[in-house]
């Protein structure tokens, strides 16, 4: 609701109580405004009221993020193999996709930041919410396109699913060693700093 104003180019009218000629911009809608002498509420005729306009949302749509690029990418892709197999089993797959995408993706994005914000562990916390976050577009492509002893539309489903755990395991067992290494090598290289010289 636009509320009314003063200006000049405002609707005109006629106010019952003080008789003063006033020229107002009404509200919109109901069409009303206060006499600026007595205040009295005046009501002007839908004829004389200007059109509703509509203002543009102050909000806008953010940018995708990268982890729902990805998501997207990876969804799409395991559709292209998918439709390559016939039937409609890609159609099917996306709309899993869809929901998982809308419904899950989030909890999994907040679970992972959960892990980023704690303060100790932080090497492994980071490790496991990277694996939490892209499992499941790791899992599903690696679901469709490995072949496997069931359908590609059931390892996709199958890595959708359980991707978080497997890939959040595969980071811990990979990264994690070769981070700890670095840290060990370079408080090692620390000491050796400190070390007086002969």
């Amino acid at each position: 609701m636009l509320p009314s104003s003063r200006t000049p180019e405002g609707s005109p009218n006629r106010c019952p109580v003080c008789g003063n000629q006033v020229r107002i911009e009404p509200s919109t809608p109901p069409g009303d405004a206060p006499c600026p002498c007595c205040g009295h509420l005046l009501w002007f005729s839908p004829t004389s009221l200007p059109l509703p306009t509509r203002r543009r949302s102050s909000r806008s749509v953010p940018p995708p993020t990268p982890v729902a690029v990805a998501y997207s990418v990876s969804t799409v892709a395991c559709a292209g193999v998918l439709s390559g197999n016939g039937g409609f089993s890609w159609v099917v797959w996306l709309g899993i996709a869809l929901v998982f995408g809308h419904y899950v993706l989030p909890l999994l994005a907040g679970t992972a930041r959960n892990f980023w914000d704690a303060e100790d562990y932080r090497t492994l916390n980071q490790t496991t919410g990277w694996g939490i976050l892209l499992g499941p577009m790791v899992g599903s492509l690696c679901g469709v396109v490995v072949p496997l002893p069931i359908t590609p539309f059931q390892g996709g489903i199958i890595g959708l699913a359980t991707g978080s755990v497997l890939f959040s395991t595969i980071c811990i067992t990979l990264i994690l060693p070769v981070r700890l290494l670095a840290d060990s090598w370079h408080r090692l290289s620390i000491r050796c700093r400190r070390l007086p010289r002969r």
